[in-house]
């Protein structure tokens, strides 16, 4: 069997819960009827049951397993405005632990425990997704079907945890475990759909698909993987997968590329361009092999494409050296080049060197970060509104207060009330119509505790920064005092200054070097025809190799000399 190296999501584990009790007494305080309240028990018997099957049982790869934890989260969405499961009413603590957490010798799965009926749905939902993309991954790749089922079943992963991501922190109002975080459901997100569309790329090889189409959805693949790598090594959730997770997107962003590359070499063979053709194939071949740096060599499905790449490569370099004799795309020098000048352009060189020589100017990047900050009132006015936030958060603290001390007073007079009329008393009870808004109450405590959580994070960054964002709501003078080198070395001829000049001189020569050297060998003609025809006047036989060899040596050697002397 072919294998691919599909990446599911783990599951969240939960433990036994009662719902039974609970809603049971909930539902039986609005009615009498012996009927209704069999029915009643019946029914809420059942939602445990089910739940049961759903969350604490052992889920198998198959789609009636999904159909049981889908058909549970079905019932929580409808009972979601009518049964409401909180910490005031009907209270039940759902436990859930994280989904990637494996624990340790010492310490045990990070969890989460909720009275929150929209706790667990979230913890559901997120099981839905992470047993679509388990299905997926399981399929044998053998038949149309089981490719087609695990695209749909990765695209419906991706669109769960899309939906997770941009409604869990209005569903849990704690901060939630790290595999609830909207970054880690965007990461899993992206690589769900990254995944689809490789399960199409198998579909399209396997029906031999043209090479046209094949670019497009391998190339395609490639940026998906690309974006669920980036998303996956943001810092707050680069701890979280496991080491195989990252090794197999990293690789398979490579593999796709590579195969993005063979296939526009199809297409450029079908159209006889050679010289690209060949290109193309080579660059494919390098991309490939730095693929195996980070793929396991059982991926069989992706290894197996391997040998008709270097047979096209073969191939295409044999027409090319004998008969074609189409020139090549010239990568080596140029390509060599890009590495420096991406650290040249990170180090901000050679516009730095300038900034530091000169004591007149400001560099233009600080001029920048400056005018934006003074454009938005400086560092005077985001102390001011860090000031505001306690007497803010105390208002709302307030009103969240006030309103319960209303609603319990309400709950007191109806309770006395009640003692005193009996039966008379017919009104609906407090609980009942006040129990939402209880439920409110409690939800934004949740969203207050998490802002204060979240205010005290950005004021340790801004401490952390505070000296720099004081000195660039400053003046320009001011800043220009601040830069090192700018008073001390007021003509910015230090040592380190002169050794950085003398290295970005000799970079400058180098680059202009290698640009008249790929100047010379593009405009190098080979014509070798008339070399065949003389030996073939000579000798009435022609040794293909022999000639090629010797007049590419006599046209090239010299232009090969220096370009290894260049790049060594």
């Amino acid at each position: 069997m072919a294998s691919f190296g599909f990446i599911s999501a783990p599951l969240k584990s939960t433990n036994e819960v009662d719902l039974v009790k609970p809603l049971t007494t909930y539902i039986e305080s609005y009615n009498t009827s012996e009927d209704i309240r069999s029915n009643v028990t019946e029914a809420v018997q059942e939602l445990n049951k089910l739940r049961s099957k759903a969350c604490c049982q052992p889920l198998d790869k198959h789609q009636s397993a999904l159909d049981v934890i889908t058909r549970y989260y079905d019932q929580l969405v409808a009972i979601e405005n009518k049964l409401v499961i909180s910490a005031t009413q009907n209270p039940v603590i759902f436990k859930w632990k994280d989904a990637f957490d494996k624990g340790s010798l010492f310490s045990s799965r990070a969890s989460l425990s909720l009275a929150d009926g929209s706790f667990e749905r979230a913890a559901v939902l997120f099981n839905v997704g992470s047993l679509m993309s388990q299905i997926a991954a399981s399929q044998q790749f053998h038949t149309d079907d089981e490719i087609k089922t695990s695209a749909k079943l990765f695209q419906q992963a991706a669109g769960v945890f899309a939906r997770l991501r941009d409604t869990v922190l209005g569903m849990v109002q704690q901060d939630p475990t790290p595999d609830l975080m909207p970054d880690t459901l965007a990461a899993l997100s992206a690589l769900m759909v990254a995944q689809a569309q490789e399960a199409i790329y198998i579909k399209g090889y396997k029906d031999k698909m043209k090479a046209t189409s094949m670019v497009k959805i391998s190339a395609q693949i490639a940026e998906f993987y690309a974006e669920a790598q980036k998303l996956m090594q943001k810092d707050v959730v680069r701890g979280v997968w496991d080491k195989e997770w990252s090794a197999i997107v990293n690789g398979k962003t490579l593999a796709y590329a590579a195969l993005a590359q063979f296939h526009q070499a199809e297409v450029n063979g079908e159209n006889r361009e050679i010289g690209e053709q060949l290109s193309r194939l080579a660059e494919s071949l390098k991309l490939f092999e730095t693929a195996q740096k980070y793929l396991p060599k059982d991926l069989t499905g992706i290894w197996d494409l391997y040998p008709a790449i270097s047979k096209a490569h073969v191939a295409a370099k044999k027409d090319n050296d004998f008969i074609q004799r189409k020139k090549t795309v010239f990568r080596e020098i140029s390509h060599s080049n890009f590495p420096n000048s991406s650290v040249l352009a990170s180090l901000n060189l050679p516009a730095a060197l300038d900034d530091v020589t000169s004591t007149e100017t400001l560099p233009e990047s600080i001029k920048l970060k400056s005018a934006k900050l003074k454009q938005n009132g400086g560092s005077e006015e985001i102390m001011r509104l860090f000031s505001e936030l306690p007497t803010l958060y105390q208002r709302n603290e307030d009103i969240l207060t006030e309103t319960s001390r209303i609603l319990n007073e309400e709950k007191e007079s109806d309770d006395t009330m009640r003692k005193q009329l009996g039966t008379r008393w017919t009104r609906m009870s407090s609980e009942q119509l006040t129990g939402p808004l209880v439920t409110e109450i409690g939800k934004y405590r949740g969203i207050l505790h998490t802002a204060s959580n979240a205010d005290k994070m950005v004021r340790d960054k801004f401490e952390t920064h505070r000296e720099g964002i004081e000195l660039l709501s400053k003046n320009e003078a001011v800043l220009r005092s601040s830069i090192p080198g700018q008073t001390a070395h007021a003509t910015g001829e230090t040592d380190t200054v002169r050794q950085l000049k003398d290295l970005m001189g000799q970079w400058n020569e180098v680059t202009t070097d290698r640009e008249l050297l790929e100047k010379e060998l593009k405009n190098t003609n080979c014509d070798i025809a008339n070399d065949f025809l003389k030996a073939m006047a000579e000798n009435q036989l022609i040794n293909e190799e022999h000639i090629s060899k010797e007049k590419i040596g006599q046209l090239f050697g010299d232009l090969k000399r220096r370009v290894q002397s260049s790049l060594d």
